[in-house]
């Protein structure tokens, strides 16, 4: 079952949560990401960039969807947390193993919108593992992302 997420976090800015449970004991204390920025579309060439450069990161040109999907995640969820912005705006959702991002999750799974963006420069190498075959360079990303 997949359930919508919202992502919050402390006014302290200390954590960052995603969660389907939506009961804090104070509302005050809580900060909701997306009534507070303005929304932008997905950005697709600006994740196929992050997705790559997390790919070099990992020593080589090959990372399991599961882990690239999750690093995608971790990686917005912290730009919001330093920087007060995403690195790329997109739906979150609750999965079964964790949060992820919906549109990364599609474009993975080869059904996204802009699907044909992501596999010039990342194919699927087998049923759980994905191999960056083109450089898409960082031209979108700022040095903080």
């Amino acid at each position: 079952m997949v359930y919508i997420c919202i992502v919050l976090s402390f006014v302290d800015k200390r954590n960052l949560l995603c969660s389907n449970d939506l009961r804090p004991v104070d509302p005050s204390f809580w900060i909701v990401y997306k009534a507070t920025m303005p929304f932008r579309p997905f950005d697709t060439e600006k994740a196929v960039q992050a997705a790559a450069a997390l790919i070099r990161r990992n020593g080589g040109n090959c990372m399991s969807r599961i882990r690239l999907a999750k690093l995608l995640y971790l990686a917005n969820r912290r730009m919001l947390k330093e920087h007060g912005r995403l690195i790329f705006d997109t739906r979150f959702v609750a999965m079964e193993n964790g949060p992820l991002s919906s549109d990364v999750q599609q474009l993975i799974q080869g059904i996204g919108h802009d699907e044909k963006e992501w596999s010039r420069f990342i194919e699927s190498d087998g049923k759980y593992s994905l191999l960056l075959v083109e450089d898409p360079g960082n031209s979108r990303l700022s040095q903080a992302e």
